[in-house]
């Protein structure tokens, strides 16, 4: 099992969770390692049930940090199986935020069929990104970081201030039900309870790094002012350090 990158050495070392690929860029040649299994089942987690906002992760992904890792057919089909079931636990337990007649319409075909579009979606998009200039990804790259910066500020005020609280089962008792993604994971970099920023795949860090001077920008908004107001009221207990924090990023 292992992930292929063109050009890359046919006994390039692989491990199971994640392969170490040789990215020939310019006459450099970088190591990194991808678990593609976590890449795939960060964008349902981060996009909180939302298939715009993961259309616009996985895009990121793609010309991004990502733009020239290659995922070989058989570890694919390997990888389908073992994402289709982990997200078809999530939907059923409501940690991606479904409601519960979209839970309900979810099996383990539908479930390997998502994933296995999510996969082939992201190859697309690898594929249509390879021919663009270097200006063209950067100007791509902005344009997917902004709708995800938009998303997320949507996402948080969706079940902060809307819903009255993110759902929480048992399954996930220590997720926190009034955890803002953008504070928890952009600004504190903790997670939220159940999700760790520690567990957190490196491009995934990496794309909340570029997104949060973006969302900087709206801090003055009614949505985020909205979402500070009520992570601040339903956490009296945070640290001075993280209260200093909020405090300079707002």
């Amino acid at each position: 099992m292992g992930i292929e990158n063109p050009g890359a050495p046919k006994n390039t070392p692989t491990g199971e969770e994640g392969s170490k690929l040789s990215t020939p860029e310019a006459d450099t040649t970088k190591e990194m390692e991808v678990d593609w299994s976590a890449v795939i089942r960060n964008s349902f987690l981060f996009s909180q049930g939302n298939v715009v906002l993961q259309r616009c992760i996985l895009d990121w992904l793609a010309i991004g940090p990502l733009r020239t890792m290659r995922l070989d057919r058989e570890t694919e089909v390997e990888l389908v199986e073992k994402v289709a079931m982990y997200t078809l636990s999530i939907a059923e337990a409501g940690k991606n935020h479904l409601s519960a007649g979209q839970r309900s319409s979810i099996d383990d075909v539908s479930a390997r069929s998502d994933t296995q579009n999510t996969f082939r979606a992201f190859e697309y998009k690898q594929n249509m990104y390879r021919g663009f200039t270097k200006e063209r990804r950067a100007e791509e790259q902005e344009s997917a970081l902004q709708n995800i910066a938009k998303g997320l500020i949507e996402r948080d005020n969706r079940y902060l201030i809307n819903q009255g609280g993110r759902p929480v089962s048992n399954t996930d008792s220590k997720r926190d039900r009034w955890s803002s993604f953008i504070i928890d994971f952009g600004l504190l970099e903790q997670g939220d309870g159940f999700l760790t920023w520690k567990g957190t795949p490196e491009p995934y860090k990496e794309m909340w790094r570029e997104i949060m001077p973006i969302i900087e920008t709206q801090k003055d908004s009614p949505d985020m002012q909205a979402i500070l107001g009520i992570y601040l009221e339903k956490h009296p207990e945070l640290s001075p350090e993280n209260k200093q924090k909020i405090e300079s990023f707002f």
